[in-house]
C-alpha cells in the first residue's frame, strides 16, 4: 500500500479506459430525451464532458487502431476490418499501442471485452496483442442471445462446418435476430460478465498493490440489440420518435451513406433494397436505446467499485464511444461507415482527480486520436519512437485556459464507387461547417460535400453548388489542402 501511495503522489495514476462499442452522443447529459442513462449522466457531472469529439473513422476496427496506436487511419493504412485475420502489431509493425506504453512503464495492462477489434479465425474482439498486455486478454464466455434465440442460432450454425469452415459463406447467412429482450441477469450476458471481471481485477491490484491500466471494451449498443428484459421494460415503444430525417442528403451523392445493412443482415429485418416498416424501425431504436442503458448499469457497477475501494480519486477515468451511428438518419439502419456528424461525432468523457475541470463540458474540437497524448502526460509513461499524432488535452482538462484547441477535427471513410473505383472521403468539420472531398485512388475524380450546422445541423443539404457558399467553400477546401 506505501508503494502504491507514493506513485499516486507523484502522479502515477491508475487508468480505467472504457469504451462503449457504436455509442453515439445520445445520453441525457447530451441533451437526448428518450434514453435512460443515469449513471453516465451522473458521471458527467463529475467529469469533463466534451460536446465537440470525434472519431477518426466511423469503423470499430479503423477507429480502435488509430486511438491505440496514436496515429490516423492514412499513416497506419488501417482503414477497414484487420485483413486476413492479421492482429494489428502485424499489419502495422510499428505500432506502439497505449496499453503497452504503460505495461512497459510498470503498470499492470490488462484487456477486458473489445478493446482492440482482432478479426482471428474464430472470433472478432480477441485482442490478440501479447506486447500490449501483462496477463492474456479476457472475453466473456456467455452467449450473445437469450436461452431461446441461441437454441436458434445453433440450429441454424451450430458451427463452421456446415459451410466448410468458409467465413465469408456464414456472413453471408441472414442472422437471427437484430433484437432480443430475454429474461435473465446482467451477467448472463457479456456485458453484465466484463463488468464483473472488471470488479475482480480492480481488487487483484490492489491485494498485489499495483497501479493498473485497465481497459474495459463493452460490446452493447452494438448489434444485436441484446439486453436483460428490464431494460427493454423501461422504454414505452409508443412515446420512442423515430428521426425526422429518413431521407439521403439533398444533392449528395449515392454513394455518401450505405443503407442496406445493419438491421437489413438479420432474418427478422426488412429485406435488402427495401425500407423498414414502422414496427421494424421502432424496435431498432428500442433496441439500441435498451442496449445503452444495459451498458449505463454496468458501467455504475464499476465506477462504484472504484469508490469502495478508495481508487475513485487515484484514478484517470476515459469513456468514449469508437464512433457514431445511424438508427434512421439518412436512412441508414443500424450502421455507421460515414462521413457524416451522425457517424463521426462522439461522447467523451474524461475525469483527471482534482481538476478544476470536473462537471464542466466544453465546446473545444477534439478527437479521439487525443486520448493517447493526453494519458502520456498525466501518467508521464513511455512515448512511441514515433511522434503521435493528436495533441494532450490536458491544457483543457486542467483549465480549459486555451482560446481554441483546434481549428478543425478529420475523420475518413473509403468507399468504392460505381464508374470510379476506390476513393477516399476526407472529411474536415470546423466550428461551423463540414466539407468533404471525395478523392479517387487510381483517377482524378473529385467530389464535394458542404455543410452548414448554423442552419442544417443534421446535415441534410449538401450546399456546395450554393452560390452563396462559393467563397467559403473555397477557403474550406484551401484549409482541407493545408492538412492533406
Amino acid at each position: 500500500m506505501t508503494e502504491r501511495t507514493s506513485d499516486h503522489e507523484s502522479g502515477r495514476y491508475n487508468v480505467l479506459f472504457i469504451s462503449i462499442d457504436d455509442l453515439r452522443p445520445q445520453l441525457g447529459s447530451y441533451g437526448d430525451k428518450m434514453v435512460k442513462s443515469p449513471n453516465l449522466d451522473q458521471f458527467s457531472k463529475e467529469a469533463v464532458t466534451f460536446n465537440r469529439a470525434y472519431c477518426q473513422q466511423a469503423l470499430c476496427s479503423a477507429s480502435r487502431a488509430s486511438i491505440l496506436t496514436g496515429l490516423r487511419p492514412e499513416t497506419t493504412k488501417i482503414t477497414g476490418m484487420y485483413q486476413k485475420g492479421k492482429p494489428l502489431d502485424e499489419q502495422y509493425p510499428e505500432a506502439y499501442t497505449l496499453p503497452e506504453s504503460f505495461k512497459d512503464s510498470g503498470y499492470f495492462s490488462y484487456s477486458i471485452g473489445k478493446v482492440f477489434h482482432q478479426m482471428g479465425a474464430t472470433s472478432i474482439g480477441s485482442d490478440n496483442i501479447a506486447s500490449a498486455w501483462s496477463e492474456p486478454a479476457w472475453n466473456p464466455d456467455v452467449p450473445a442471445y437469450g436461452p431461446n434465440a441461441m437454441k436458434r442460432y445453433h440450429t441454424k450454425y451450430d458451427s463452421l462446418a456446415m459451410v466448410g469452415g468458409d467465413m465469408q459463406k456464414l456472413a453471408s447467412i441472414p442472422k437471427v435476430t437484430y433484437f432480443e429482450a430475454p429474461d435473465v441477469s446482467d451477467h448472463d450476458l457479456p456485458d453484465g460478465a466484463m463488468a464483473d471481471k472488471a470488479i475482480e481485477m480492480i481488487n487483484q491490484t490492489q491485494k498485489d498493490g499495483k497501479n493498473f491500466f485497465l481497459a474495459l471494451g463493452f460490446v452493447k449498443p452494438h448489434l444485436p440489440f441484446v439486453a436483460p428484459k428490464k431494460y427493454w421494460d423501461l422504454y414505452d415503444p409508443d412515446s420512442l420518435r423515430l428521426p425526422p430525417n429518413r431521407f439521403h442528403p439533398i444533392n449528395a451523392p449515392p454513394y455518401t451513406i450505405l443503407r442496406d445493412i445493419g438491421i437489413y443482415k438479420y432474418e427478422n429485418g426488412p429485406k435488402k433494397g427495401s425500407k423498414p416498416t414502422q414496427e421494424q424501425a421502432v424496435k431498432a431504436l428500442h433496441g439500441y436505446l435498451t442496449c445503452i442503458s444495459y451498458v449505463d448499469a454496468q458501467f455504475q457497477k464499476v465506477i462504484q467499485e472504484l469508490k469502495e475501494q478508495d481508487l475513485y480519486d487515484k484514478t484517470i477515468i476515459v469513456v468514449y464511444g469508437d464512433h457514431g451511428y445511424q438508427v434512421g438518419e439518412h436512412d441508414s439502419w443500424g450502421a455507421k461507415h460515414s462521413n457524416y456528424e451522425s457517424s463521426t461525432w462522439v461522447p467523451l468523457f474524461i475525469r483527471v482527480p482534482h481538476s478544476p475541470m470536473n462537471g464542466k463540458t466544453t465546446d473545444q474540437l477534439v478527437e479521439l486520436l487525443d486520448i493517447y497524448p493526453t494519458l502520456v502526460d498525466y501518467c508521464k509513461v513511455k512515448k512511441p519512437a514515433y511522434d503521435l499524432e493528436g495533441r494532450s488535452l490536458r491544457p483543457i482538462l486542467d483549465a480549459d485556459s486555451v482560446l481554441k484547441w483546434k481549428n478543425e477535427a478529420f475523420s475518413i471513410y473509403p468507399r468504392n464507387i460505381p464508374k470510379v473505383g476506390k476513393a477516399i472521403g476526407y472529411s474536415m468539420v470546423t466550428d461551423r461547417f463540414r466539407l468533404v472531398k471525395w478523392a479517387a485512388v487510381d483517377t482524378d475524380s473529385v467530389s464535394y460535400e458542404l455543410y452548414d450546422h448554423h442552419v442544417d445541423a443534421q446535415e441534410n443539404i449538401n450546399l456546395v453548388n450554393v452560390p452563396y457558399y462559393k467563397s467559403i467553400l473555397d477557403n474550406l477546401k484551401r484549409r482541407m489542402e493545408a492538412a492533406y
